[in-house]
């Protein structure tokens, strides 16, 4: 899913541009409207991310939790 989000950019970033510079007076006007959309967007993303990011819990979800006890290696345990 990840990746899927992260490829739909690719994808629909290109048609958006096309969109706003045909919108455009000169496509020199189109071409500034664009960057400072997608500068606006990646803007408001990072501080979303900013603030819904928590390094700490995240890497306890991904981790899962500190306390568990590791596995017992059957190979160690005939030592």
């Amino acid at each position: 899913m990840f990746l899927g989000v992260m490829s739909a950019g690719g994808l629909i970033a290109p048609y958006l541009t096309g969109v706003i510079v045909d919108a455009a007076e000169s496509p020199a006007s189109g071409y500034a409207a664009a960057f400072q959309i997608f500068g606006a967007a990646a803007f408001a993303a990072s501080a979303i991310a900013l603030i819904a990011v928590n390094p700490e819990r995240d890497a306890a979800r991904v981790l899962g939790p500190r306390d568990a006890k590791p596995a017992a290696d059957p190979a160690q345990r005939h030592r």
